[in-house]
């Protein structure tokens, strides 16, 4: 292989380690649903490993073939894929037990006190972020029923519209 012929194939390999790299994030983001991981991270994310799987190819040229240089860079792709798709499992894990225990609570101020309108919300809001549009919505219906605020009206208008998308992508 020329050194043209092996710069392209790098370019290449590069660009296509860092478009699974992009696709990995991607997922993990609507997969997660995480808000800190916008398309600028990613597409920044996946040029800082473009760059890096380039450099590895360059330095390693000569002391490795390039076999094993694109089964190293593979590798670490996968394994951090694994890792961020790991870490986010358990980050979702540990905030849907605390969400858990806090609509045990709201549902305990609820059973004492059902007029209590603040505890619907609550429940409303703890719902919408364990993604259980249903429930959420018909809290905030209860809550909007109890106390008739502007609040409560945009919440019903939102959450009726996040349970429409959300049928909507489930059954696709």
């Amino acid at each position: 292989m020329t050194t043209g012929d092996y710069f392209v194939y790098v370019l290449f390999f590069s660009l296509f380690c860092s478009c699974i790299f992009a696709w990995g994030m991607a997922r993990r983001s609507y997969c997660y649903d995480l808000t800190g991981c916008n398309p600028t991270t990613i597409i920044f994310r996946a040029a800082v490993f473009f760059v890096l799987s380039c450099c590895a190819h360059y330095y390693l040229c000569k002391a490795l073939q390039p076999a094993i240089i694109d089964f190293i860079v593979l590798a670490l792709l996968g394994v951090y894929i694994w890792y961020e798709d790991y870490s986010c499992r358990e980050d979702v894990k540990e905030m849907g037990q605390g969400l858990r225990g806090k609509v045990a609570e709201m549902e305990a101020v609820l059973r004492q006190n059902p007029a209590n309108w603040g505890a619907r919300e609550g429940l409303s809001d703890a719902y919408e972020e364990l993604g259980e549009f249903a429930r959420a919505l018909a809290y905030a219906k209860a809550a909007f029923r109890k106390y008739p605020s502007e609040r409560n009206k945009w919440r019903i208008k939102t959450l009726t519209e996040k349970l429409k998308e959300d049928l909507k992508n489930r059954y696709l």
